[in-house]
């Protein structure tokens, strides 16, 4: 229980980080482009979000349903392949 704790702490710190970090690069993104610079900046990082989420196309469900499966009947060899 303390290993998930551990775990679950060092993930929540991951993401406040890197949520601090988005924020900081558009603060100065902001402050060093023009408008219009800005704007194509901000623009060409939401085509690469938009791509990147439909490129996942539910990897990350089947990832967890598989490993749940195989931590059911036992097959933990299995689990890094």
């Amino acid at each position: 229980m303390v290993a998930l704790f551990s775990k679950s702490i060092f993930v929540l710190i991951i993401k406040v980080f890197g949520a601090l970090f988005s924020f900081g690069i558009a603060a100065y993104v902001t402050r060093t482009l023009n408008t219009e610079g800005a704007g194509k900046y901000f623009y060409a990082v939401s085509i690469v979000i938009f791509i990147a989420t439909l490129s996942r196309m539910g990897t990350d469900n089947a990832i967890i349903k598989v490993s749940t499966l195989l931590n059911n009947k036992k097959e933990y060899e299995r689990l890094n392949d």
